[in-house]
């Protein structure tokens, strides 16, 4: 019974998935924000009105 590694190597799936999800959340976060500017820049054009922060 190695129950030592096998905490070890769940450990190290783990990190590898909270990674994974950080740079998911990371790229979704930076995709809303540049659809947000494509949204304004859109207003601008179409519309004449700009939108202040």
């Amino acid at each position: 019974m190695n129950y030592g590694k096998e905490i070890y190597t769940d450990v190290n799936w783990l990190h590898i998935v909270i990674i994974c999800l950080s740079i998911f959340i990371l790229g979704v976060q930076l995709g809303i924000k540049h659809g947000r500017d494509l949204e304004r820049e859109d207003m601008r054009i179409y519309y004449g009105y700009e939108f202040t922060n």
